[in-house]
C-alpha cells in the first residue's frame, strides 16, 4: 500500500496558502492526485464556495508518494486548478484560518492531526465566531471531500513522521472559533501611515 502526502494550495491577494494531509491506498500517484482534485472540487460544489470570497482561489493539487520508512518524498505529481469562492463579501484577514481537526483511535498527541483552510468570507461571522450555517456548510463540504477520497480508494491517515507510523482517521471536526496562521501573511507588504506624536 502506498503512502501519499497531498497538498492543496492557492492564492489570496498578495499571498499564498496551502494545507496538507496524508493518505494510504493502492493507487498510483497520478490516480491519487486525480482523486484529490475531484475531492476538493466536490467540496467547492457542496458549500465551500458559498462561504469563500472570489479572491481566494485554489490553484493547485499535488500528491507525493512517501517512503514509509523515512518519510522522504519519492515522486510528485500535480494538477492545476481554478476554484474560486462565490460569497459576496470580502475575505477575512490573511491569518484567519478555520481548522479541520483529524481524530484517530489513538488517544495521544500523535493520534491527532489538523489542517487549516484558507481565509473564509466575512459572511461567516456571527458574534466573532463562525455562524451555525457556516459550520454546517463546512460539515457538508468536507464530508463530501473525505467521502470522495475514500470512495476513490484513499484512506486518510495522521502521519507521525518521528516514528514513521500512520494512524487511520476516524472522524474530522470543525469548531466555530477562527484560528490564526501567522505565517500566511509573511510576504504581505504592509503600508504604514505616520501618526504625529
Amino acid at each position: 500500500m502506498a503512502l501519499f502526502r497531498h497538498v492543496i494550495s492557492g492564492t489570496t491577494p498578495g499571498e499564498q496558502w496551502s494545507f496538507t494531509l496524508h493518505s494510504e491506498g493502492n493507487l498510483s500517484a497520478g490516480d491519487a492526485n486525480d482523486a484529490l482534485s475531484a475531492a476538493i472540487t466536490g467540496a467547492y460544489s457542496n458549500g465551500f464556495a458559498t462561504i469563500t470570497a472570489p479572491d481566494v482561489v485554489t490553484t493547485l493539487a499535488s500528491t507525493a508518494t512517501i517512503d514509509p520508512a523515512t518519510d522522504g518524498q519519492l515522486t510528485r505529481v500535480e494538477a492545476v486548478l481554478s476554484l474560486a469562492g462565490t460569497a459576496e463579501t470580502e475575505m477575512l484577514p490573511f491569518q484567519c484560518a478555520t481548522c479541520i481537526t483529524l481524530v484517530t483511535a489513538v488517544a495521544n498527541r500523535h493520534g491527532r492531526g489538523r489542517f487549516y483552510l484558507p481565509p473564509l468570507a466575512a459572511v461567516v461571522l456571527d458574534g466573532g465566531r463562525l455562524s451555525a450555517s457556516a459550520v454546517s456548510n463546512l460539515d457538508t463540504a468536507f464530508t463530501d471531500f473525505f467521502d470522495s477520497l475514500t470512495t476513490a480508494g484513499l484512506e486518510p491517515v495522521v502521519r507521525n513522521r518521528t516514528g514513521h507510523v500512520s494512524t487511520p482517521v476516524t472522524e474530522a471536526r470543525v469548531g466555530d472559533v477562527i484560528d490564526t496562521q501567522r505565517r500566511r501573511r509573511n510576504k504581505l507588504q504592509e503600508a504604514f501611515t505616520v501618526i504625529a506624536v
